[in-house]
């Protein structure tokens, strides 16, 4: 009795592409750029500002306690938060620029920032 393959070439070319694009998406979403920064904000304004790529921690007062937020392994994330449900601790860490972590009930906020570009043109309109 004869066996058959269980691979084909279209098998193994479709399993070829996804590796590919998983490699790929893998390797973008570690690439920072440089100059990338964590901005915190209280009730909308900034308390603090520090470099994604350099390791620390930030304590901030808002409306209900302490926030505390920390950075590394080139992302940021809120590990203390005085307020009652914690879901800002439980969103985890953020690394890409635009993205947001907000502790409502504290009012605290916040964001990833990248390079400034000195042309004043962005990824949308340039």
């Amino acid at each position: 009795m004869k066996r058959k393959n269980s691979f084909r070439f279209g098998d193994l070319l479709v399993l070829a592409v996804l590796l590919l694009l998983a490699s790929l998406l893998t390797v973008s979403s570690l690439m920072i750029p440089r100059g990338a920064k964590v901005i915190v904000l209280v009730d909308g304004k900034p308390e603090s500002m520090m470099p994604l790529d350099v390791q620390g921690e930030v304590k901030v007062q808002g409306d209900r306690g302490e926030t505390v937020v920390k950075v590394e392994d080139n992302s940021v994330r809120i590990t203390e938060s005085a307020c009652p449900h914690k879901t800002c601790i439980r969103m985890g860490a953020i690394s890409t620029r635009g993205q947001m972590l907000i502790c409502v009930p504290n009012h605290v906020a916040v964001r990833v920032e990248g390079v400034e570009d000195e042309s004043g043109i962005d990824g949308v309109t340039g």
